[in-house]
């Protein structure tokens, strides 16, 4: 990956040397908020970057970037202990003590991710509270720790996807150090570390990056505002941006991965689009660095141009989200047909989902009106990011509410074993693995109360062209109603719950949801559908997910989807040679769920055919394999 260019870098033999892309600027200065006299001017190269070598700079000190009459804090800034309108603070990112030499992460086919809030996981809301709770995940079987967006952002609490100061983490977060001792953990608990970046906007306030220069540009818009200059005057210097601050990531603070935010709306019309210059640099820092790296795109356009090759001009990514998965699954589940579920809601959209990938494989689609989604994705289930609940898809609701307020406890456990016995990458939201009940809301602080006001009502838009009504705000118009301090507070996890009687059997029945899936990861490599393959019935309300090998069924994971019991007979899904004698492996009813009770023994004779409960979920292995 290509040398750093912006922000502060060490020099080997003593100091350090600010750097700073402002090419449309006739002078630049550095100041440093503790020392006398004017600003030191700064060096311009014909690239348009501003840096001067300072000796006797220490790290802590504080600083300021001079542009004529003003002052502004460094775009690339490491820490911003004062928040978003104060001072940088140089920070040295050699005294840390990693212990984490000897850690690999896991291929992405052995990933269970994790994502969570740093400022809604703990009531301290911290980096140190977060890392105490590291133990429980890894004792779950998580292999891989998706943190929302830390860069810094204005206020005290924020989703993350306003920041304005890509390289500094959260200052009420904690500060770098922080950070890098929460990673240091994961990685000595044998789970790897994935940062949520944003590549397609900045936030609207405390955002000093257009006083520098054309790093932004109205004609790449996005929902969120003017998108990044990657192809325009100057967007060398924006492109190189982006390039260091993965570096930056990967190399002070040893993350594993990126998700890329939106990545539909990175968008840039150069030779070579910035993502797959992106993968090709990350690919090389991998080689460097003796470990590979991942970068998961966040997109709902159901294009494997993501994950393609360069060769196969695509742009070269680990893996992408499918947003297909969770819609087929929560539209059949809750019956809501509104917004994007318009297109889902039928058996055949979680069977195509689960089997192919994409539910959606071309055609005209009514929420789009338009065609979209490819006939069939090309690539390897692990590629694939699935998930029944994520941040956006539950904070984006009026009210908050995690898919347990929906579907109750037995649905809930339905839904997690369609994503963690499936083929595909699983990831969770924090909290689902106990049953949490606490809504996820959405909540900013911002200074400026026109800024707060605009965000309020366009989130009220969003929701009257969803269709949906929410008590919280239906015909009053206070500002705090959608993003006050009520809805941080009220979005923090309740880890009480986590210890009653239903949240430790929702944790245990998680847990051994994730044993089996260790057992059956192989068939996760195979391209050919012969090692997945769906059954289903829409009358019925069940669906069958065979997992083979060496072309001889040996597990069978049956759902219950209805509200009356059903018979799945074995024939229908062809499996008259595996024998009649089974092994079960979980059975969702069973008390030590806290399930009404199973009617099923450990060895089960499935002559004909088997009795599935109403919203459960039965595994079953060959008699003949489990003697193996």
């Amino acid at each position: 990956m290509k040398k750093q260019k912006v922000g502060v870098s060490k020099i080997p033999d003593g100091g350090y040397v600010f750097s700073v892309f402002a090419p449309e600027k006739s002078w630049v200065g550095l100041k440093f908020t503790h020392r006398t006299g004017p600003a030191m001017a700064m060096n311009k190269n014909e690239e348009g970057y501003w840096s001067l070598p300072v000796r006797d700079a220490k790290p802590g000190e504080n600083y300021w970037f001079r542009l004529g009459a003003k002052v502004f804090p460094d775009p690339a800034s490491h820490f911003q202990p004062s928040g978003v309108f104060g001072p940088s603070q140089l920070w040295d990112h050699q005294d840390f003590p990693w212990s984490d030499s000897s850690f690999l992460p896991p291929d992405i086919k052995e990933a269970v991710i994790y994502e969570l809030h740093i400022g809604a996981f703990t009531k301290q809301g911290t980096l140190a509270a977060a890392q105490h709770k590291l133990a429980d995940l890894a004792e779950l079987g998580i292999t891989a720790v998706e943190v929302m967006p830390v860069a810094q952002f204005s206020g005290r609490w924020n989703w993350g996807y306003d920041g304005v100061f890509p390289f500094a983490v959260h200052n009420t977060y904690g500060d770098p150090d922080s950070f890098k001792s929460f990673v240091n953990a994961c990685h000595k608990l044998g789970m790897a570390v994935v940062l949520d970046v944003v590549y397609n906007h900045l936030g609207p306030e405390g955002n000093v990056f257009g006083r520098f220069g054309p790093y932004m540009t109205k004609r790449r818009n996005t929902p969120w505002g003017q998108g990044f200059n990657y192809d325009e005057e100057h967007s060398h210097g924006i492109r190189q941006m982006v390039l260091d601050n993965a570096r930056h990531w990967f190399t002070r603070y040893h993350i594993d991965g990126l998700r890329l935010d939106a990545a539909p709306c990175i968008v840039d019309s150069s030779r070579e689009h910035i993502l797959t210059e992106l993968s090709r640099e990350t690919k090389n820092l991998s080689v460097e660095l003796g470990k590979e790296l991942w970068l998961i795109a966040e997109t709902d356009e159901n294009d494997s141009r993501y994950i393609k090759s360069n060769q196969e001009q695509g742009h070269g990514l680990t893996a992408m989200w499918s947003d297909d998965f969770h819609h087929s699954v929560h539209g059949y589940m809750t019956g809501e047909k509104t917004g994007f579920y318009m297109d889902f809601g039928e058996l055949r959209h979680v069977a195509q989902a689960m089997e192919h990938g994409f539910a959606l494989q071309g055609g005209f689609r009514e929420y789009r009106n338009k065609e979209h989604g490819e006939p069939r994705y090309p690539g390897l289930p692990k590629e694939l990011v699935v998930f029944t609940q994520n941040h956006d898809l539950i904070g984006n609701r009026p009210n908050g509410e995690r898919l347990i307020s929906l579907v109750g406890f037995e649905g809930s456990k339905v839904a997690a074993a369609m994503a963690l016995l499936g083929p595909q990458t699983p990831m969770l939201f924090m909290g689902e693995e106990y049953g949490e009940t606490r809504p996820f809301k959405y909540f900013t602080d911002f200074r400026d109360t026109w800024l707060t006001q605009q965000v309020t009502q366009g989130r009220k838009r969003e929701y009257k062209s969803f269709g949906w009504y929410s008590e919280s705000w239906q015909g009053r118009e206070e500002i705090q109603d959608l993003v006050g301090d009520e809805q941080y507070l009220g979005s923090i996890l309740n880890w009480e719950k986590r210890n009653d009687t239903s949240g430790i059997a929702m944790y245990e029945y998680y847990k051994e949801l994730l044993k089996i899936r260790r057992r059956l990861l192989p068939a996760g490599e195979k391209k050919s559908t012969t090692a997945i393959r769906i059954e289903y019935c829409e009358w019925g309300q069940w669906l069958a997910l065979m997992r083979s090998s060496l072309k001889q069924t040996t597990v069978v994971c049956l759902f219950g989807l209805g509200e009356k019991p059903t018979e799945i007979v074995r024939n229908e899904l062809g499996l008259q040679e595996q024998g009649q004698d089974w092994r079960l492996l979980l059975d969702s009813w069973q008390e030590a769920w806290n399930g009404p009770g199973s009617r099923h023994s450990l060895n089960i004779h499935w002559n004909t055919t088997l009795r599935l409960e109403p919203m459960s979920v039965v595994v079953v292995e060959s008699a003949t394999q489990a003697g193996r």
